[in-house]
């Protein structure tokens, strides 16, 4: 078993099942739907004590916003108005990374605001 953030060619690693969020771009692959993952904005408390708190997507332009390296993840977040229009928010920040873990830790640590999947932001279980 191999688990990675990355985006691989199934075909090439020889994968006999993979577990991906998102759009699949590949119609040769037989898929199947388990599961709605919602994605949270969240940051530290450390980190809004020093910046206001963001209250609308517009305010991300004043954050360090911890971003993804994959293509479609890299200079906009997506979200729904109160009227149900999707909103795209340019943002900007000074990482991109591959691994949710890596941008949960960054957060967790005061470093800026992440845009993740609900489950990196729920408390660990001790």
């Amino acid at each position: 078993m191999t688990l990675s953030d990355n985006i691989i060619d199934l075909y090439e690693e020889r994968a006999d099942v993979a577990i991906r969020s998102g759009a699949i771009r590949d119609s040769q692959l037989k898929t199947r739907k388990i599961l709605d993952m919602r994605r949270v904005v969240v940051a530290s408390p450390d980190y809004l004590e020093k910046l206001a708190r963001p209250r609308h997507p517009s305010d991300l332009a004043k954050h360090n916003c911890l971003r993804f390296n994959f293509r479609s993840a890299r200079d906009t977040w997506p979200f729904v108005d109160d009227m149900g229009r999707a909103i795209t928010q340019p943002i900007g920040g000074n990482f991109l990374g591959g691994s949710g873990a890596d941008i949960r830790q960054l957060c967790a640590l005061g470093a800026g605001v992440a845009r993740v999947g609900r489950f990196y932001a729920e408390p660990e279980i001790a």
